[in-house]
């Protein structure tokens, strides 16, 4: 489903984005981790408030890819996880934001320890082929830039990934 921006800011005035809900769960012999629970409205408003904080729909983050999803870090810490597809815009790449016309794909990841961050490129691609939230970093402390410079990095709860 694609947003238009009417979309975005009547689901504002309504509480902020939906939030994907975890499936049943099943018997097992292991110990399972418990579901992440439903967020708060304010918890999704605060991923939405860093959204609109970077220009909404014709930001750099596009419009949302899907709900946001309730998540839990390595230690069961809960968190909230938004995907986001756009086209960058404006003349000139900059250290925090690619050419013009360059698709771009970002992930916004919040919890109430380490605030909202967004992740971009390669070390967004590192960090859920790492398992996500859940994974061996956790939680992002710091926000990717759009196109990382050389040698930068991004520090997570539990170390830092290169942005090349």
């Amino acid at each position: 489903m694609e947003y238009t921006r009417r979309t975005i800011l009547r689901t504002s005035a309504i509480g902020g984005l939906g939030v994907a809900l975890g499936g049943a769960a099943t018997p097992s012999a292991e110990a399972e981790a418990p579901p992440a629970p439903k967020a708060s409205p304010s918890q999704q408003d605060a991923i939405h408030e860093y959204y609109l904080s970077q220009g909404g729909a014709a930001g750099i983050l596009g419009s949302p890819d899907g709900p946001v999803q309730s998540v839990r870090n390595s230690r069961g810490v809960p968190g909230l996880v938004q995907h986001y597809r756009g086209v960058s815009y404006g003349p000139t790449a900059t250290c925090s934001h690619p050419a013009a016309g360059t698709p771009t794909v970002s992930t916004v990841v919040w919890s109430a320890g380490t605030g909202a961050h967004a992740l971009r490129g390669a070390v967004r691609e590192r960090w859920l082929k790492s398992g996500g939230a859940a994974g061996k970093y956790g939680f992002p402390t710091a926000t990717a830039p759009a196109a990382a410079a050389p040698g930068a990095s991004v520090r997570f709860e539990h170390g830092e990934i290169p942005g090349n």
